[in-house]
C-alpha cells in the first residue's frame, strides 16, 4: 500500500518500516556507537563507515547525527563479528544474506571494501524495496553479478569453497522464521566458511538457544564463538569461522 500511494523516497518513514527494520533510539545504541568510537578503526574506517546517505530520508541518531541507530548497530555486528573471527568482511568472495531488511547491511559491506557477491534471500516485496535502496545508495550497482536479491529457495546458488570464501549473514531473521523453514534454508544455503549470525533467546514460543545449538552442531569444523550482547539482554550473537586447522 505504500508503495503504491506513498513517497518512495520517503520509506524509512513508513510505520511498517519504523516497527520492523529500524533499531530506534534506544539505550543499546548508545553502547554500540561508544564501542565503534573507542575501536582503534574508528577515525581510519568505522567513522566514514557510517555516514548515514540521504536515501529513504533515514532519522537520525540523535547523539551522533551523521549517522542513524541503525546504520550504528549493524556496524557493531561487524565490529563484533571481525574481533571474534580474526578476519575483515572484505576478505570474503561472496555473502548470503537471510533477511535483509531494506538493504542497510548490504551496503555497509561495500562500504567497508568487500567486492564479491552479495546475496540477499528475502520476501519479493523487501526484495523491490532493496534493489531501490541499494541502487540509490551504491550508484546503480545492484545487478548481477554483484548484488543478487532473490525470494526463493531455488534463487540462492548453493555455496562452493573452490570459488573463494563465503560468509553467511542472519542479524535477527533466521531466528524469526517459521521453524519448518529454518533447516531447509540452510540447506539450500549450504556450508559456509563463516558465520555472522544474532538471535533473541526465544521467539513466539520457538526456543533459540536450542536451535542455533543445533546450527554449531551442523558445522562441527568450524571454531564456533557465542556472546552475549552488551547493552542488549536476552540476545546473543554467534560467529563461526572456518580456520587452518579445520580445513
Amino acid at each position: 500500500m505504500h508503495v503504491q500511494k506513498d513517497d518512495l523516497r520517503g520509506f524509512l518513514a513508513w510505520p511498517i518500516i519504523q516497527d520492523a527494520m529500524v533499531v530506534g533510539d534506544t539505550r543499546h545504541v548508545e553502547g554500540h556507537l561508544l564501542a565503534l568510537k573507542e575501536d582503534p578503526d574508528w577515525e581510519g574506517r568505522w567513522r566514514a563507515a557510517i555516514e548515514e546517505s540521504l536515501c529513504g530520508r533515514p532519522i537520525r541518531y540523535r547523539r551522533y547525527w551523521r549517522s542513524s541507530a541503525n546504520l550504528i548497530a549493524h556496524a557493531f555486528h561487524v565490529m563484533r563479528f571481525e574481533a571474534c573471527t580474526k578476519t575483515r568482511v572484505h576478505e570474503y568472495d561472496r555473502v548470503i544474506e537471510l533477511g535483509g531488511g531494506y538493504g542497510s547491511m548490504c551496503r555497509l559491506f561495500h562500504r567497508l571494501g568487500f567486492k564479491g557477491t552479495y546475496t540477499i534471500f528475502d520476501l519479493p516485496h523487501f526484495s523491490v524495496l532493496q534493489r531501490y535502496f541499494l541502487d540509490c545508495v551504491l550508484g546503480g550497482r545492484a545487478d548481477p553479478p554483484d548484488i543478487n536479491l532473490v525470494s526463493t529457495l531455488a534463487g540462492i546458488e548453493p555455496t562452493d569453497r573452490s570459488t573463494g570464501k563465503s560468509l553467511l549473514i542472519a542479524t535477527w531473521s533466521l531466528s524469526e522464521f517459521p521453524i519448518e523453514l529454518r533447516t531447509p534454508t540452510l540447506d539450500s544455503v549450504g556450508p559456509t566458511d563463516a558465520y555472522l549470525l544474532g538471535y533473541q533467546d526465544s521467539f513466539e514460543g520457538t526456543d533459540n538457544v536450542a536451535f542455533f545449538s543445533e546450527v554449531r552442531d551442523r558445522a562441527p569444523d568450524l571454531a564456533w564463538t557465542e556472546e552475549a550482547i552488551a547493552y542488549l539482554p536476552k540476545n546473543r550473537y554467534l560467529f563461526g569461522i572456518r580456520t587452518p586447522a579445520s580445513g
